[in-house]
Order: structure tokens, then C-alpha cells, then sequence
């Protein structure tokens, strides 16, 4: 699903989900799997910062903060411009676009890694993006999990208990599952009757 839109030569890709590691995950099978050149991973989060994906931050940090991290995607130490074939994958971005220097590190870091064939994937929940990264960012809603999916999961989950369940309840609680995911995706920005806060179909 991803791998096109990296094929596509867009550089900067905000994937709006809750599931962040599942997104992980299948985002780097798919690019496994797309027939792409193999790309270095690099991940960056705001409880270790800039590390190559499964990386110890204790041993292989790179980059602490994120304007640091921007500028390390424009310009690595030793070259002239930006690596190529490289993935940097961004959590909690929404966090930090009120700083100026992340916002204009982004924009730079688009059009640099443009040219290199790099690309910047922030994933995290839904994100007013501010006008100056509005018209270069490329937004995905990542797709729930599909019943399949889930039947795969509750059953390896399970499978120690299966005795205690017939197929009859699992396929009934699989399908509970599905439904409140369904229900959870829904659920928009609410009016000021609610008091503008984001609910979920279990807690509204």
C-alpha cells in the first residue's frame, strides 16, 4: 500500500493511524515485497530519538532532537547532501508543529530528499498540518484491520485456550471486534456540544 506512494517519488507521507507499530511492520513487508531496491530504515521518536530501525539508542543514537534529526536527513555529517534510498519514519510529530525549526526543517527535508529518492514517514493519530506543510504532504488513512486479519490474530492469541472456545464464539467475539474498530474509525471531530473533545464509540 505504502510502497506506491514511495514509487510515486512523494517525499514527505504523513500515515494517519492509531496503529503505530502495526503500520511499521507492514509498511516495511510491503516495501519488501514491492520489488523497490532495498532502503535503510531510520526511526525517530521523542523518548530516543534518531536511531536505525531496531536500533539500541544507548549504543546507536544518531540524533537526539528532532530539528537535529531534520538537519541530519538534509545534510548527514560527511556529505554534501542527503543519503539516498533512505526511509525516516517520524512518531509524535504532531507534537512539535508549533516550532518554527520543525516545520521549515520538514520542508527543506522534502524537497532535498526529493532528489535522492528519500522520504520521510511520520505516522501517529489524525493532525491539523499547518499551511506551510498542507500542500507538500501526502496523507494516507491506514486501513483497519481486515476480519481476516483479525480471525489470524485472536486465533494465535487463543490458540493455547482453544479448547475453552468453539469455533461458534470465536468467530462471534471477532466479529464484536471488528464492528468497535469500525465504530472507533468513524467517529469524527465532534461539535462544540460536546465540548470539541474526540470520543470513541467505548468511552463517548
Amino acid at each position: 500500500m505504502i510502497a506506491k506512494y514511495v514509487e510515486a517519488g512523494f517525499s514527505l507521507i504523513y500515515i494517519r493511524t492509531s496503529e503505530e507499530e502495526r503500520v511499521v511492520n507492514l509498511l516495511l513487508e510491503d516495501l519488501k515485497s514491492s520489488g523497490l531496491p532495498s532502503m535503510k530504515v531510520l526511526v525517530w521518536k521523542p523518548t530516543m530519538g534518531l536511531v536505525p530501525y531496531g536500533g539500541d539508542p544507548r549504543y546507536d543514537l544518531i540524533k537526539e532532537s528532532l530539528e537535529e534529526s531534520l538537519l541530519y536527513m538534509v545534510a548527514p555529517e560527511g556529505r554534501d547532501g542527503p543519503e539516498p534510498d533512505v526511509i525516516y519514519i517520524i512518531f509524535g510529530l504532531r507534537h512539535f508543529l508549533e516550532r518554527p525549526a520543525v516545520v521549515q526543517g520538514l520542508r527543506d527535508a522534502a524537497w532535498r530528499l526529493r532528489t535522492v529518492g528519500s522520504h520521510v514517514i511520520a505516522i501517529g493519530p489524525d493532525v491539523d498540518l499547518p499551511t506551510e506543510l498542507a500542500d507538500i504532504t501526502t496523507v494516507v488513512d491506514f486501513p483497519l484491520p481486515t476480519t481476516e486479519e483479525l480471525s489470524d490474530l485472536f486465533r494465535r492469541i487463543t490458540a493455547e485456550y482453544a479448547q475453552l472456545l468453539s469455533d461458534e464464539v470465536g468467530d462471534g467475539l471477532i466479529k464484536k471486534i471488528a464492528e468497535v474498530s469500525k465504530d472507533c474509525r468513524s467517529v469524527k471531530r465532534v461539535d462544540l456540544a460536546t465540548g470539541g473533545k474526540r470520543c470513541c464509540a467505548l468511552d463517548c
